[in-house]
C-alpha cells in the first residue's frame, strides 16, 4: 500500500453509514439528509470519475492526497 493510500478496512462504518464499492474505488456515505450527503471517496490509482453537480444538494470536497483536474 502506498504511503497516503486509505485502507478501507480501517474505517468502521457500522451502524449508521454505508460503504459502496465502485468500479473506480469505493465510497462511504457517513451522513445523509434530503439536502446533503457526506461521502468519503477513495479513487484507485489511475481511475477517473466525472464531476457531478446537484441543484438540490450541497457538496464539499477535501483532497487528502493526489491531484484533481476539473
Amino acid at each position: 500500500m502506498e504511503k497516503n493510500q486509505l485502507d478501507s478496512a480501517k474505517f468502521s462504518i457500522a451502524p449508521h453509514s454505508e460503504k459502496l464499492e465502485k468500479p473506480w474505488g469505493w465510497e462511504i456515505h457517513w451522513a445523509r439528509t434530503p439536502f446533503y450527503v457526506g461521502k468519503l471517496i477513495h479513487l484507485n490509482k489511475g481511475k477517473k470519475v466525472s464531476l457531478q453537480y446537484h441543484n438540490d444538494k450541497s457538496e464539499s470536497h477535501l483532497l487528502i492526497s493526489g491531484k484533481v483536474r476539473y
